[in-house]
Parts: C-alpha cells; sequence; structure tokens
C-alpha cells in the first residue's frame, strides 16, 4: 500500500466540514484522521442534513478509526442537529454574518460547537479567509514555544496568547501563507517536534532552537542519535 503524504489531503473547505474534521477521529494520527474524514465523506456526506440524517451506527462505524467512537459519533449528530436548528443548515452564512459585527462573536458562534475552542474558532476563520491570524493547534503551539516566541504560561490559553501576540508583533501576514505555515508547524510539531520524543538530530530548525540547544548542549548532532543520558 502506498505511504499517505500532506498531498493526498486537502483541509476542509467549509467551517462545518473543520468541525467533522475535528471529532471525526479522536486521538487519531493524520493519515487515519484523513481517511475517516474520506470514509464520512464518501458514505455519509459532509453537510449538516448529510449527518443529521445518518443512521448513528453507520456515525459509530467511522468515528471508530479514533477512541470513544460512541462518545464521538453523538458529537458529529449533534455538531449537525445544532447547525440545522440553530443556522438553518448554512454554518458558513451564520459565521460571515456574526464576524461582520466582530471577530470575537463570530468566534464565540464556532466555540459552542462540539470540540471548538478558541484555536480551533480561529483556524476555521482563518480557513475561510476572515482572519488574518496564525492559529495555532497545540502541535504548532508547542514548535514556537520551543522556537523562543514565547515561554510556556500557567495554562495552555495563557500560552496560546502569549505566542499569539508574539506572531501579531511581527506585522501582517497574508492569509495564504498563515494557512501554510498552520499546515506546517501541526505537520512538525506531530512527526518532527513531537511533546515527549522530540527528534532533535533530524529536525530542519534545530540550529535555531533554545530547547535543541538545553537538551543537547552546544551543537545538536546532524546524524540521528539519542539525547545523552
Amino acid at each position: 500500500m502506498r505511504r499517505w503524504a500532506r498531498e493526498d489531503w486537502l483541509p476542509p473547505q467549509t467551517a462545518f466540514e473543520w468541525i467533522l474534521w475535528d471529532n471525526v477521529a479522536y486521538l487519531a494520527d493524520d493519515a487515519t484522521r484523513a481517511a475517516a474524514f474520506a470514509e464520512l465523506r464518501d458514505r455519509v456526506g459532509l453537510t449538516p442534513a448529510d449527518v443529521a440524517g445518518a443512521p448513528i451506527e453507520t456515525l459509530e462505524a467511522i468515528t471508530a478509526h479514533g477512541i470513544l467512537a460512541a462518545r464521538f459519533a453523538a458529537k458529529l449528530r449533534a455538531a449537525a442537529d445544532q447547525a440545522l436548528d440553530a443556522h438553518g443548515g448554512d454554518l458558513d452564512a451564520a459565521v460571515r454574518e456574526a464576524f461582520a459585527s466582530s471577530p470575537a462573536r463570530a468566534i464565540a458562534l464556532l466555540s459552542g460547537y462540539p470540540g471548538v475552542g478558541r484555536p480551533g474558532a480561529e483556524r476555521i476563520l482563518l480557513f475561510m479567509g476572515l482572519l488574518p491570524v496564525l492559529a495555532l493547534d497545540s502541535h504548532g503551539l508547542r514548535v514556537l514555544t520551543r522556537l523562543g516566541a514565547a515561554t510556556d504560561q500557567h495554562s495552555y490559553d495563557a500560552t496560546y496568547r502569549a505566542v499569539r501576540e508574539a506572531v501579531v508583533a511581527t506585522g501582517p501576514q497574508p492569509v495564504a501563507l498563515l494557512r501554510e505555515l498552520h499546515l506546517l508547524l501541526q505537520a512538525h510539531g506531530r512527526r518532527t517536534c513531537r511533546r515527549t520524543t522530540p527528534d532533535c538530530p533530524a529536525c530542519a530548525l534545530r540550529d535555531a532552537c533554545p530547547h535543541a540547544a538545553m537538551a543537547w548542549g552546544a551543537a545538536v548532532p546532524n546524524a540521528i542519535a539519542r539525547p545523552p543520558a
């Protein structure tokens, strides 16, 4: 079987698709989540009406790509029902209307959906082309924190705000670049700059990384190796 690669996956195209993406395979890796999302698209569809009308057994079979399949199938159904009941099935239109009033209102609207916190809401707004900020998931946040953009704070939210403020201070950037940075930082954090076993020797950023210097001393070896005991 051919190995999954980043080019095999395209980001979700709507706000509701992003919510599905986040809930379709809990604690799954890139390839597994992409496979679950593709199965949801092919077997059920990606609109609120599609998901609301699907048998819960079908949703559970798809969310079984991750853990807690029943809980996350219920989240898919709840998100679909919410989009239909509150927004007539057109979540994008509701988000755009809210954003026209204020970004905070759009963030609050999206944060009311299952599995969506402020970082997820900002990411959705970024990919909708509405909010030109570097929205970060936990993987991208870890990469920039280790690179010294900000220090770890007393909470995840505080660290997120500190890193976001540091990025904003560098000046405005095009939405297309911010989207690409989001995806690259996410992939780098998952595959190389891992939480418990970062692969510093394989990292292209190692020479500029305070975390790598602290873990390995003055110089990080170019070859794959183990950190000193």
